[in-house]
């Protein structure tokens, strides 16, 4: 029975029965005492605020090298 249902959790996507994709449709009732799921879920929510810092980063560096790309595009060709 229980290779039955690692087979079944493996083909769902997560080795908890709970794919990373459903993660939103996880109720409370499901996590509670399920220590390894809490550290699964809190694991991808790190995973998620760590790339979001990174995404936000990357935004930023891209709005300062566009900002000077048009400053100097507009003092070479306006102020020339």
């Amino acid at each position: 029975m229980t290779d039955l249902k690692d087979k079944q959790n493996k083909e769902d996507g997560g080795f908890l029965g709970i794919s990373p994709e459903k993660f939103a449709e996880v109720d409370v009732k499901e996590l509670v005492n399920n220590e390894t799921a809490i550290k699964m879920l809190l694991h991808y929510y790190t995973k998620l605020t760590e790339e979001n810092k990174t995404q936000k980063n990357d935004i930023n560096t891209y709005k300062t090298y566009g900002g000077s790309a048009v400053k100097r595009y507009l003092q070479v060709n306006l102020f020339s």
